[in-house]
């Protein structure tokens, strides 16, 4: 299999933005159910923010800590509890 390249700052902070508006929607819920939802949870695995600080021999992006700062920015405009779990999950 062909591994991705790693995307830019610019592209995951893009996908990160994409993702507001359905964080947005959902965000009442995840604070009802205290648990992400799975269409969440398999967004930010498309989106590849779990693998942020994977080291890229088992590919991963490798990026610095900051990235985790700036992305969660992002999809905590949409829902704040779901940027914390994103936080927690990334950094494991």
């Amino acid at each position: 299999a062909i591994s991705e390249m790693r995307p830019t700052r610019s592209q995951m902070l893009d996908r990160a933005k994409a993702m507001v508006p359905m964080l947005r929607d959902k965000a009442l819920q995840v604070e009802r159910d205290r648990v992400i939802s799975r269409e969440t949870h398999r967004a930010f695995q498309e989106a590849g923010f779990y693998k942020l600080f994977q080291p890229a021999r088992f590919g991963g992006y490798e990026f610095p800590i900051r990235m985790l700062v700036e992305v969660a920015g992002e999809l905590g405009r949409g829902c704040g509890s779901s940027a914390w779990i994103f936080t927690n999950l990334a950094t494991q």
